[in-house]
Order: structure tokens, then sequence, then C-alpha cells
């Protein structure tokens, strides 16, 4: 080639290329543009949701539970996919069954159900659910909450439940049976005065 047509041979290639290479380029850019826009924006909203949950945790500690509520729906609206969400929403559940609000609790901890991504937070909110719907007498739908537990980290607070849901259903033996789970798998010295509370097992004749 000479130079003059090594020149042409490329103006050739560009006219037949340039337009995909332009065009690739400009979705490369914007693919890294777009990806760092939205890695910013996450972690604004990472940000901005954990300054809500800390405001609520300061509202609850100074007794205001209008503001954490507020707060609360805050991260509700704006930020539900967000973990601060549901850890929120365990934390006003636990305020309000402080303050005797069950049906406040109940709402709270349902909410965690249906919207946690986190299968620990979700488990936590059916542990404490059932030991919500235990002590209202809602028997079935606490056990329907404790069949739901996944992880088995949980075993302890699930086998422990189970028992409590037994002896409110006048089961004794299946309740000494949860208990005894229970210690095995870490259980403390309270669940050892469960089981001494129970009456003597049945003696087979």
């Amino acid at each position: 080639y000479t130079d003059e047509e090594l020149v042409e041979t490329i103006k050739q290639w560009w006219k037949a290329n340039g337009s995909a290479i332009i065009a690739g380029i400009a979705i490369g850019l914007v693919v890294i543009f777009g990806w760092r826009f939205w890695t910013s924006h996450r972690l604004a909203q990472a940000e901005d949701a954990s300054l809500h949950y800390d405001n609520l945790l300061q509202s609850l500690t100074r007794n205001n539970a209008a503001d954490a509520l507020r707060q609360g729906q805050e991260l509700f609206d704006d930020y539900s996919g967000s973990p601060y969400a549901d850890l929120a929403a365990l934390q006003l559940a636990k305020q309000a069954v402080a303050d005797k609000k069950m049906p406040e609790a109940i709402a709270q901890l349902e909410w965690i159900v249906d919207h946690a991504d986190m299968d620990e937070i979700r488990d936590i909110a059916h542990l404490r659910l059932a030991r919500v719907l235990l002590d209202q007498g809602r028997l079935d739908e606490a056990d329907k909450q404790l069949t739901s537990v996944q992880d088995q980290s949980f075993n302890v607070e699930l086998e422990e439940l189970r028992g409590d849901l037994y002896l409110a259903r006048k089961q004794p033996e299946e309740a000494r049976t949860a208990y005894q789970a229970a210690l095995s798998a870490g259980g403390n010295n309270f669940l050892q005065l469960k089981l001494a509370d129970l009456a003597p097992p049945k003696q087979e004749k």
C-alpha cells in the first residue's frame, strides 16, 4: 500500500464500520455512567434509610412514639426494599408489645413477613408473631407461623414456642418433647424450669 491507498482503505473501512463502533462506544459509556449513577443512587438511598432508622431508635429512646411511627412510615413508603425498613418494623412491633398494643404489633410483624428480603429477618418475624398470637389465644395462627420458620439456627426459640403451644393445647407430653428438643439445641436453664413445672411423665403399664 502507498500512503494514499492506506488512507483510502481506512476511510472505506470507517465508512462501513464507523457507525457501529460509535454506537458501541456510546452504549459502553451509557452502561458505565449508568452503573455509576445507579451505584451512587443506591448508596445515597442506603445512607438515607440508615438515617431514618437511627432517628427512629432515638425517638423510641425518648419515648416519642409519634415521631418513631413517622420515621418508620417514611422507611416503609420510600425504602421498603431496604433491610432498615424491616428492622424498623421489628422495633415498632417490640414497642407496641411493650405498650400492650397487640394489633399494632401484629400488623408490623405481618408487614415483615410479607416484605422482607432476608430470610433471617423473616424468620425472626415469624417467631415473634407466633409469640404474640399465642398470647392472644390464636393457637392455630401461631402454629402456622412456627411451621414457616426455616433457619435451623432458631431451633431453640422454635422448639420452646412449640412447647408453649402444646401446653396451651393441654398436651403436656408433646410440650415436654419440644422443651427437651430446645434444650438439646442449646437452650438455657429457663427451659429446665419449664420442664420441672410439667407433671411427671406418664408411666407405661
